[in-house]
């Protein structure tokens, strides 16, 4: 139960950091929740022995989104 303890902490931890400095939202998850992932996509692809991923998200302003140079 110990270790459980720390994980939520630490991933409150991290959450709060991403926030603090801008994120919108954010969000920690276990490595294996990415098995179904395209090739290449899961956490193991990208940093093998990884047991955590992090996803943060900022938003952005609409117009910015549907601005036509963009296409």
């Amino acid at each position: 139960m110990r270790q459980n303890q720390l994980d939520l902490s630490s991933s409150v931890a991290v959450k709060q950091f991403l926030l603090d400095r801008g994120a919108t939202v954010a969000g920690v998850a276990p490595a294996p929740a990415c098995e179904g992932a395209p090739a290449g996509h899961s956490a193991e692809d990208v940093l093998p022995g990884a047991r955590s991923v992090i996803v943060f998200g900022i938003k952005l302003v609409s117009g910015v989104v549907n601005w036509p140079q963009l296409i």
